[in-house]
């Protein structure tokens, strides 16, 4: 292998390369075992990757992400050091490594420092794609072909190492190179914000569909109607733009067009329904907010502890419930 590669009018060694010549992999922040780590590669492999990634969902409805990618020297150090040990004299060496005879002790391998495709930033390591010598997952007998016409290879990963998941891009056999991507030109921000949304979206489900309450605030205490109309508004101001009374079947429609499978099975009147349960659960705050006033007026005013009041009215509340029993019958 080449000691050095040269790109973009640059050339720079294993585990090295600049900043300038990468480019990050969509979608955006949500890689790595973890969900949310980014990921690169270099620019020619990460517009091919992103292509690919966009086909293979177009074509198969397989949504992937990497848990391995551009990998600089130190890393490929503490990866290969993590799978492998200096190699005792009655050992098999897997390979060798400054000059030193190494053991494997892992369960998947790693290139000694230095040689590594993930250190020219040409590799990924694909999630859900099968374990060890497991070539027949569903999920990459299904998307792989695809890759492949965008000149994703598996070679190495077919050979001695037998790590279905690695995949190394080879711009020779990429077939749509210069293509653009059938994919969305959202920014990180713009991903996040829709992700609040469908994540509101999802609780907006819950209630028309399970019955469930719809919070006053969300967890930072502000209420959720203002966190959906900041984070529609980060996605695209047009939407709220003079906030007209129609936002909620303007949401809709822009859901629908990113996943119409969100929408199903919810009817158009869910905004009526939602803002409804929402007013309902206000008042009912409000009924109770206005019971503890009174109670605590009245506690005042006869020189007795509101607090206190209200501990005993539970304490009994308690004992009658230790001392409830529920039997069930079949009436059948």
């Amino acid at each position: 292998m080449a000691a050095t590669k040269t790109f973009g009018g640059k050339t720079y060694t294993n585990g090295q390369c600049p900043p300038g010549l990468l480019a990050e992999l969509m979608p955006y922040g949500k890689h790595g075992n973890s969900g949310d780590q980014r990921a690169f590669l270099r620019k020619d492999a990460a517009e091919s990757w992103n292509r690919a990634i966009a086909d293979v969902e177009r074509r198969t409805g397989i949504k992937l992400r990497v848990r391995g990618w551009n990998r600089t020297y130190d890393e490929q150090v503490e990866f290969f050091l993590a799978r492998h040990r200096v190699a005792k004299a009655s050992e098999t060496a897997c390979c060798v490594w400054q000059g030193r005879r190494y053991h494997f002790t892992g369960t998947a391998h790693a290139a000694p420092p230095g040689i590594s495709n993930h250190g020219w930033a040409l590799a990924v390591d694909v999630i859900d794609f099968g374990g060890v010598g497991d070539f027949d997952n569903p999920r990459r007998k299904k998307a792989f072909p695809i890759l492949a016409e965008h000149g994703w290879t598996e070679t190495e990963g077919r050979g001695r190492i037998q790590e279905p998941w690695h995949l190394v891009y080879d711009p020779t056999k990429d077939k749509h190179k210069g293509e653009k991507p059938e994919e969305d030109d959202m920014t990180p921000a713009q991903d996040a914000a829709l992700k609040e949304i469908l994540d509101f979206k999802r609780a907006a489900e819950k209630v028309l569909l399970n019955g469930n309450k719809v919070p006053r605030t969300g967890k930072d205490g502000v209420p959720w109607t203002a966190n959906l109309m900041a984070a529609i508004a980060r996605l695209d101001s047009t939407l709220v733009k003079g906030v007209t009374p129609d936002w909620p079947a303007k949401l809709m429609a822009a859901i629908a067009r990113l996943d119409s499978t969100l929408v199903k099975g919810v009817t158009p009147d869910w905004p009526a329904k939602l803002m409804a349960s929402q007013a309902k659960t206000e008042r009912d705050a409000a009924k109770i907010n206005g019971l503890e006033a009174a109670v605590a007026a009245l506690a005042q005013s006869k020189g007795l502890d509101g607090e206190a009041i209200k501990k005993a009215v539970l304490d009994k509340i308690d004992e009658a419930l230790d001392g409830l029993t529920v039997t069930l019958t079949n009436a059948g």
